[in-house]
């Protein structure tokens, strides 16, 4: 059965400050969490995921909805994760483009 828990709930604020929502979405056995990005401490990523029973590692995939920096900047917490996006999955230094965009 599939899950989706919000392990950061997203804000803009006056003062400036803007935080990202991520997600965790459990799949049979992916782990995937989306759009890992801008957030006050790592702990607020790291720490839910870990009262969730899933470490950094056992992440088998992030999401990226697209590339802005307030989606993008905490990828390298999950070292073991295949990188998705629009268009390309990517792991280490190879990425492959989908079908959907080479062939439109």
């Amino acid at each position: 059965m599939t899950s989706v828990h919000l392990i950061h709930p997203g804000y803009v604020r006056e003062d400036g400050h803007v935080g990202s929502s991520i997600t965790l979405v459990r799949d049979g056995d992916a782990l995937i969490v989306a759009d890992p990005g801008l957030v006050a401490s790592r702990g607020l990523i790291l720490e839910p995921l870990a009262a969730l029973g899933v470490s950094a590692e056992a992440v088998t995939h992030v999401f990226l909805s697209h590339h802005h920096p307030d989606h993008t900047v905490n990828i390298a917490l999950f070292p073991n994760a295949e990188i998705v996006d629009f268009w390309a999955r990517y792991r280490d230094d190879c990425g492959s483009i989908t079908t959907a965009t080479a062939g439109g």
